[in-house]
């Protein structure tokens, strides 16, 4: 009997831990799964450049831009907008004065984020400098998305690229799956203006000056809009094209 009782102990124990373990195994993965099932807070973001888009900048200006900020952060549901500077130069002395004036006129929610020198990048809570090695920052636009739009940590809803000398045509990578906009002030000829369209918008006006006149624009252009149906308008948008454009699309049969 004893021997009996024995066994029975033993087997009561076995399965005692054996439930233990799936269970623990069961808690891990519901643990795992509602990790991985937490939406990321929604961001929107914000690449300025220095020469020909940060001119004139001042408080006043700081001011309004942060409250054009404010209605797209609102209309895109983002809890958090970042805007970083980012340049062809060599260190980050240039954008000290820029970025000081538009932080002190931050509100709730929108934050100077990591910006960009060619070389390395310039935290300015910290006020540091980083080098990332040479070529860092070549391309402007690569770098931001890297940092701000396809990492896997950030859930970004929609961005800016603001520069005088980017190229017209940078909105096309995204057109079809991102909302964004290009802005590009301080152009010299109006016939650049003939490209415009609702992801790409540059204006002949100089500087910060230029960048709250075409804010200001697409604020009005997406007003009635919910961020689907500009996800759709980008997409269904009337857009030039070059020859070889025109070319491409009939080859490829895309005739709408």
């Amino acid at each position: 009997m004893k021997k009996h009782f024995g066994w029975v102990s033993e087997y009561q124990k076995k399965k005692f831990y054996e439930r233990q373990k799936l269970k623990k195994e069961k808690e891990f993965f519901q643990s795992f799964e509602s990790k991985n099932d937490v939406e990321l807070p929604k961001t929107i973001a914000v690449m300025l450049d220095l020469d020909g888009t940060c001119d004139f900048l001042n408080d006043s200006k700081a001011k309004i831009f942060i409250a054009q900020l404010d209605k797209l952060q609102k209309k895109f549901e983002a809890k958090k907008a970042t805007i970083s500077i980012s340049t062809h130069h060599h260190n980050s002395d240039k954008m000290h004065e820029p970025l000081k004036i538009l932080s002190r006129n931050l509100t709730h929610g929108i934050e100077i984020g990591i910006n960009f020198f060619y070389g390395g990048i310039y935290d300015y809570e910290k006020q540091e400098e980083i080098e990332q090695g040479y070529n860092f920052n070549h391309d402007k636009v690569k770098t931001f998305d890297t940092y701000y739009i396809s990492d896997d940590k950030i859930n970004n809803q929609w961005f800016a690229i603001i520069d005088d000398s980017i190229s017209e045509n940078i909105y096309r990578q995204y057109q079809n799956i991102h909302p964004m906009l290009v802005c590009r002030p301080s152009q010299k000829e109006k016939d650049s203006l003939s490209k415009n369209n609702f992801m790409n918008m540059s204006t002949t006006t100089k500087g910060f000056d230029g960048v709250i006149e075409v804010f200001d624009f697409y604020i009005e252009a997406i007003k009635h809009l919910t961020p689907n149906q500009i996800k759709r308008a980008q997409r269904n948008m009337i857009t030039h094209l070059s020859s070889w454009d025109l070319s491409q699309k009939v080859k490829n049969h895309e005739y709408d």
